[in-house]
């Protein structure tokens, strides 16, 4: 029902936007995403999902500046749990139909929470940032789950429209809420190197995210185990790579959650394969 007002909605939305001027160099740099259709009605139907892209990096930044990769990842991981139950009311299936599955992601949950207790370095901004960072992974997934019938995009055009979006908010938000007075008095500014590590993480996230999506077209089938994976190889390089203090139990901790992680992604691919498999017993 939501998604049908939502659709409807829209709908009304281009229409009585017909007019409104989309900037011509926004819409030639769509034309250069690939897309062939009206480019005003496609940057209209994506704009929450722009916006809450632009707020998860902001967010995402903001929470790494002050939290440890590791916990980072760990908390990040609180995703696998909302997403559950985003789909859960989204096709109002029954919560408690697969007990185990719930099972698995309670104990998730538990580990989130544990490594939240254990942190020696908490600090309630970065948190504060994380929980918003996790809050926008979560709507732009529903988003784009409750509106896939109507966002006629590719993933990779949609992650073009997502970074040209930011680069036109971010420019004058740096000046506006402050960011750009702020780096003036980073200690790193005048070193080559600070600004060398800006554009390899830049390419090096674009390039990230373009792997991330051809890894989903290809329907890998340990694609969930992959991801997962590669946080806990993630968290450990960053043990030797930057200085942090961390306490036997939160380590404990955190390699609960990412072990978790493994094992759902590894069980939800299990009960997706299981009834192509019994249906191809029946056949034989």
């Amino acid at each position: 029902m939501f998604s049908f007002h939502y659709n409807m909605f829209c709908k009304q939305v281009c229409a009585v936007c017909a007019e409104v001027h989309v900037p011509d160099h926004i819409s030639r740099m769509a034309d250069i995403g690939g897309y062939d259709g009206n480019n005003r009605t496609t940057l209209l139907l994506c704009l929450p999902e722009l916006v809450l892209f632009v707020m998860s990096i902001y967010s995402g930044s903001k929470a790494l500046a002050n939290i440890t990769i590791p916990a980072f990842l760990a908390v990040c991981n609180s995703c696998l749990l909302m997403k559950r139950i985003g789909l859960c009311f989204l096709h109002k299936t029954i919560m408690f139909s697969d007990p185990f599955g719930w099972l698995v992601h309670g104990i998730l949950g538990l580990t989130i929470l544990g490594v939240l207790k254990t942190d020696p370095t908490y600090h309630n901004d970065g948190y504060f940032w994380m929980y918003v960072h996790i809050v926008c992974l979560g709507a732009i997934f529903m988003f784009i789950e409750i509106n896939k019938d109507i966002l006629k995009l590719s993933k990779t055009k949609l992650l073009f429209y997502n970074y040209i979006f930011s680069v036109f908010v971010f420019a004058p938000c740096s000046y506006l809420l402050g960011d750009a007075a702020e780096a003036v008095n980073f200690q790193h500014l005048s070193l080559y190197r600070f600004y060398f590590g800006c554009l390899f993480s830049g390419v090096f996230g674009v390039l990230l995210n373009l792997y991330h999506i051809k890894l989903q077209d290809s329907k890998l089938s340990a694609y969930g185990e992959s991801i997962c994976i590669a946080q806990i190889v993630a968290s450990v390089v960053s043990v030797p790579l930057f200085h942090f203090s961390m306490t036997k139990q939160h380590a404990m901790w955190i390699v609960a959650n990412q072990l978790s992680a493994v094992f759902i992604a590894s069980y939800c691919k299990s009960k997706h394969t299981e009834p192509k498999q019994t249906s191809q017993g029946e056949k034989s």
